[in-house]
């Protein structure tokens, strides 16, 4: 290739590529590794969540990111995604609460609890009433005591469940405690049954409709789940992730700063030597009114409004309350 023809080459690379990405969101140009916050994405079926983090890199390029709460590969919509600094505030949503709606297939159960299994045993006809299963949903109510399904990321000597299943393995799972705030049925159609659940987090959804088909004698299994709700994100503040690729503009209206992400906290907006011993990870003292409970967590705000720090009552003084800063952004 001559000279000429590599020059003329490069110069419609620039033309076609570089003005392409001149006004992307996150081009190094317009916000490079500055962009911090949370975006809400409806993952899709098919995908895991780590998956999509994947995806959405390609778009933000060296982009820090983590996701607030792993969603199984046939599971979708909300994922909170933390960008760059915000990703010291996903710790704060990991326990929240989760609203999901999703579908039980009644007939026989698979070895993941969910329609990506394998099905245990022959498909048996579900020979039950509507009457019974509302009075089999409802001990399901409250907090109740589960076993986590063997194809699961929880650890048992350093390595995730699953990869002892997939090789055969027994490995031991505990029962471990959740609670379930709200389980109604939506519609009971033989053999499916739609349902709406509120729940803490780690609820295996999965393990319940394993359990409701122990119960029912012929086996279930998990083969719709969408997550409607993770703590404050909802799923009408949610992008798909189809149309963040197709216009990534798109991801400018849907960043939430650091600052909006805790409205019902109390907040505190810090002057200039404040902030300075903040940001060095010394306590401060402030009054507050009315007072804050020992252990309540505080947002501390920069003057110009951004989010400095979230801090934490450690205790009181009659100068006002010691606020030791736990993650500082």
């Amino acid at each position: 290739m001559t000279a000429r023809k590599t020059r003329l080459l490069r110069y419609t690379y620039d033309i076609i590529v570089k003005k392409k990405t001149k006004n992307n969101l996150f081009s190094k140009k317009f916000v490079g590794s500055e962009a911090s916050g949370a975006l809400i994405i409806d993952k899709p079926a098919g995908l895991t969540s780590n998956d999509v983090l994947n995806r959405l890199k390609r778009l933000m390029g060296r982009t820090k990111m983590g996701h607030g709460g792993t969603l199984d590969p046939f599971a979708t919509g909300v994922l909170p995604v933390f960008l760059n600094r915000a990703t010291r505030l996903a710790r704060f949503f990991l326990h929240a609460d989760k609203v999901y709606e999703g579908t039980v297939h009644f007939g026989w159960a698979t070895d993941t609890y969910d329609c990506d299994g394998r099905p245990q045993g022959s498909p048996q006809t579900p020979e039950f009433s509507a009457a019974q299963l509302a009075a089999w949903v409802e001990r399901f109510q409250g907090n109740i005591r589960q076993t986590p399904p063997a194809f699961s990321s929880l650890k048992w000597r350093g390595r995730p469940l699953y990869s002892y299943a997939r090789h055969g393995v027994a490995a031991p799972i505990p029962e471990r405690s959740v609670s379930v705030h709200h389980f109604e049925i939506r519609q009971w159609s033989p053999p499916c049954m739609d349902f709406v659940i509120h729940c803490s987090s780690g609820t295996y959804i999965r393990s319940i409709a394993h359990d409701l088909g122990q119960l029912a004698g012929c086996g279930a299994h998990l083969c719709a789940l969408r997550r409607l709700r993770s703590g404050p994100f909802a799923l009408s503040s949610a992008l798909s992730l189809a149309t963040v690729e197709e216009d990534p503009d798109r991801l400018a209206e849907a960043l939430l700063p650091p600052e909006v992400l805790f409205p019902e906290m109390i907040c505190l907006t810090c002057g200039e030597d404040t902030a300075r011993r903040i940001k060095n990870g010394s306590d401060v003292v402030a009054p507050l009114n009315p007072p804050p409970a020992e252990g309540e967590m505080v947002k501390l705000l920069a003057s110009d409004g951004s989010l400095l720090a979230m801090g934490k009552i450690v205790g009181m003084t009659p100068a006002g309350a010691i606020i030791h800063p736990v993650v500082v952004l």
